[in-house]
């Protein structure tokens, strides 16, 4: 919970208004293949951000840089990544061709639950 309502929440309001406004191409599929890019670009840190998150807050990490490095260095960093591309990208197909602009955030946040949870079992050692 902390997690989403100090750092996701927020991003998530300026980034997908940014790139409503920002990502604007003649083709419409572009535009959303160029959305759907520049967000797992965006996004990557903010894994990492995550692991180091629940390592710090659990104390598997004495400072942040520790938890930072252990982030990085984590087995589960790799496949969570390559399912974030898998289940981020469906998600924002949709995102990007169906859902109204004015509901990105709130599309993102339901989605966000079941991701959330999924990457706070893989911080556990396990998988859903």
């Amino acid at each position: 919970a902390g997690w989403g309502g100090v750092c996701a929440g927020p991003f998530n309001h300026f980034w997908y208004n940014w790139l409503e406004r920002a990502v604007v191409l003649r083709n419409p599929m572009h535009a959303v293949g160029l959305k759907i890019a520049l967000d797992h670009v965006a996004y990557a840190p903010v894994l990492v951000g995550f692991f180091a998150w629940t390592d710090l807050f659990q104390g598997r990490a004495a400072t942040p840089h520790d938890a930072l490095r252990q982030a990085v260095c984590s087995e589960h960093l790799a496949p969570t990544l390559r399912a974030n591309v898998v289940a981020w990208t469906a998600v924002h197909a949709l995102t990007f061709t169906v859902v109204p602009p004015p509901y990105h955030v709130l599309w993102v946040s339901v989605n966000s639950v079941f991701w959330s949870a999924y990457c706070s079992s893989v911080s556990e050692g396990g998988s859903i």
